[in-house]
Formats: structure tokens, C-alpha cells, sequence
């Protein structure tokens, strides 16, 4: 699997690693506190012949409100498979179920079983097939997300 992230934080210029500028609030306050609002994009190879495709980490601690998308960029296809369920590591379809494997199909908010509200720690993004595994297919997810930084005093 090749992965393909791009994130930006809206508190720079340019990408910076794996994040896109999107700005809430850009500027810290006084006290160093500061609410921003992410967006974290990227192009997700569905090959190896695996049942599951693992972007591991993609969901970063302290993330809350977050809402995923994706399409299908090339369509998918996978031996035994017709669909995708589409979870967190912990869940495993809270962003998507029974999801198509046409190029075009589109997942949104509303696709999910359960809102996602707020990550601890770390999560991973795991698109598992019904039945079968994944063989050939590129997808595309866009995740948008709010991080929020205590006072420093």
C-alpha cells in the first residue's frame, strides 16, 4: 500500500508535512491558547491482495469533530469483494458501511454509523473488505478535524 498525505495547519505558509492551512483561528491568544481547524488529505493505493488497508496513525491524538470523506479515484477490485466497511481501529465502520467500489463513489459524514467525537490518542484508519480482499483501486480521503491548545499560563 502507498500512502500520500498532505495536512495543513492554517498557522503557516505552504504544507508543512502532512497538513493543508485552514484557519479558524491562526493566531494564538494571549495565553497561548488557540482552537484550529484541520484538514488532512490523502491518496490511499488499495492493492496487496489483503482483506484490510491500514493507514496507520492517520487520525492524530487530540482530534474532535472530525468528519471524513472520500472517493473512489479508480475503481476497486478485490476477489470475493463487492463493498468496504470503513472504521477507526476501534470501530469498525464509524465512517462508512457497505461502501461501493465503482470509481466515483462518494463517502460522506452521513455515510458513517456514529459521530466521532473525540480521539485520546492516536487512531488508525482501516478500510476492511466484505468478504474477499482488496487486489487493485485508489481512493482519496479528505478528513477535516478541530485541535485545540491549552493556555501556556
Amino acid at each position: 500500500m502507498a500512502t500520500t498525505v498532505v495536512v495543513h495547519d492554517a498557522i503557516t505558509e505552504g504544507w508543512e508535512g502532512n497538513v493543508q492551512p485552514y484557519a479558524l483561528q491562526p493566531e494564538p491568544l494571549i495565553h497561548g491558547a488557540r482552537l484550529r481547524r484541520m484538514v488532512k488529505e490523502a491518496v490511499i493505493d488499495m492493492t496487496g491482495g489483503a482483506g484490510t488497508v491500514t493507514a496507520t496513525s492517520f487520525i492524530p491524538a487530540g482530534a474532535y469533530n472530525v468528519q471524513f470523506t472520500m472517493r473512489v479515484t479508480t475503481v476497486i477490485v478485490g476477489a470475493g469483494a463487492a463493498s468496504m466497511i470503513i472504521g477507526d481501529g476501534t470501530d469498525t465502520d464509524i465512517f462508512g458501511a457497505t461502501i461501493a467500489f465503482a470509481a466515483g463513489t462518494l463517502v460522506t459524514p452521513a455515510s458513517g454509523t456514529a459521530a466521532p467525537s473525540r480521539y485520546a490518542s492516536a487512531a488508525n484508519l482501516v478500510f476492511t473488505a466484505n468478504a474477499g480482499q482488496f487486489d487493485t483501486g485508489v481512493v482519496r480521503v479528505v478528513m477535516f478535524y478541530n485541535l485545540a491548545t491549552a493556555p501556556t499560563s
